[in-house]
C-alpha cells in the first residue's frame, strides 16, 4: 500500500475515509503515512480519536485541522462536521 501511496503526484488531492475496527494493533502508526498524504480526512464517530490517541473525537478533528487537512467528522445518522483550520486564526466548525 505504501508503494501506491508513493506513487500517487504530488500535485493531486488525497482524501483518506480510514474505515476499521477498534481491535487493529498501532492504528496510530499503521495510518500515519496515509494521514500525512491526505488532505481531505472523513473519520466516522470513533475512528479520529483512534487515529491520533486523543480522548475525543473532536480533539483529534482539532489536531488534524491543525496539520492542514480538511477534516469531515461522520456521525451516523447525525450528520457529520466539517472541520478546518482557517489561515491560523482558529478552528471553524461547520455542521
Amino acid at each position: 500500500m505504501l508503494k501506491l501511496l508513493d506513487m500517487i503526484p504530488k500535485d493531486s488531492y488525497v482524501c483518506l475515509d480510514p474505515n476499521f475496527t477498534e481491535d487493529i494493533v498501532d492504528i496510530e502508526d499503521l495510518m500515519a503515512p496515509f494521514i500525512k498524504r491526505a488532505d481531505v480526512i472523513l473519520p466516522s464517530e470513533g475512528e479520529a480519536k483512534l487515529l491520533k490517541g486523543t480522548e475525543t473525537d473532536e480533539d483529534a478533528c482539532r489536531l488534524l485541522a491543525s496539520e492542514g487537512k480538511l477534516v469531515v467528522l461522520k456521525k451516523e445518522n447525525q450528520g457529520a462536521n466539517f472541520i478546518m483550520e482557517i489561515l491560523g486564526n482558529g478552528f471553524r466548525r461547520f455542521q
